[in-house]
């Protein structure tokens, strides 16, 4: 999410429509999106990182999103969270181990 205006500004088009205080002008009234939620291998050493397993959410939505505690005394990094409807979903894991293996949805 760091650096993605464009998910921020959707999740205010949608709870703005949905309350009853938009139009959703930018969109018209579809607010559904396909969504790939990826896990990627750890450490990143490459320029492109590989992915272990990927969820496609297929005409999904964010129905909430919670942020972690901003504490600059803790010895944590910030957290968030969104929590997604939708009407379909597909999985996959990477065919084989190690840093050359990648899930991919086509």
């Amino acid at each position: 999410m760091p650096g993605d205006q464009n998910l921020v500004n959707w999740m205010y088009q949608l709870f703005d429509v949905m309350q009853g205080n938009g139009s959703g002008s930018d969109t018209g009234s579809e607010f559904r999106a396909t969504i790939d939620i990826m896990l990627i291998d750890h450490p990143v050493t490459k320029n492109k990182a590989a992915v272990k397993a990927v969820w496609r959410l297929y005409n999904a939505w964010p129905t909430s999103v919670a942020f972690g505690d901003l504490d600059a005394g803790s010895n944590t990094f910030a957290v968030s969270q969104l929590t997604f409807a939708h009407e379909g979903w597909d999985f996959k894991v990477a065919d084989s181990y190690g840093p050359n293996s990648y899930a991919v949805i086509k």
